[in-house]
């Protein structure tokens, strides 16, 4: 379960900046996980909750998710468009030229956007 170790890096970064910045507890974490990361949001939640409790500064801190939807680049127009609900399933289109040669742009991160500390 590598969504485990992702929890522990996320973990490590945010007390390395709550100790940088003389916090004395972190109150929420919040990250935004791509649709194309291949992260497992439940376990990672589920790593998080648990890896939490072994650090004083964490120990409360609520895990707020972010999943922005999958954007596909359209390579003949340059046209970034959101992914409809059916893709991958159902090819998609480009809804200003029509091509169909579309890819995924990005999606593919796990980010830590803010902390709440105190």
């Amino acid at each position: 379960m590598h969504e485990l170790s992702l929890a522990q890096g996320l973990l490590e970064q945010v007390i390395d900046i709550a100790e940088k910045n003389d916090a004395s507890m972190v109150t929420k974490v919040k990250v935004s996980i791509g649709a194309f990361s291949g992260v497992v949001v439940e376990s990672f939640i589920f790593g998080f909750d648990l890896l939490k409790l072994e650090y004083p500064l964490t120990q409360g801190a609520l895990l707020e998710i972010q999943n922005p939807a999958p954007v596909l680049h359209c390579q003949e127009c340059n046209k970034e468009v959101p992914a409809p609900a059916s893709w991958p399933r159902q090819a998609a289109s480009c809804p200003q030229c029509g091509a169909s040669n579309l890819i995924p742009c990005g999606g593919d991160d796990l980010m830590l956007l803010q902390i709440e500390m105190e």
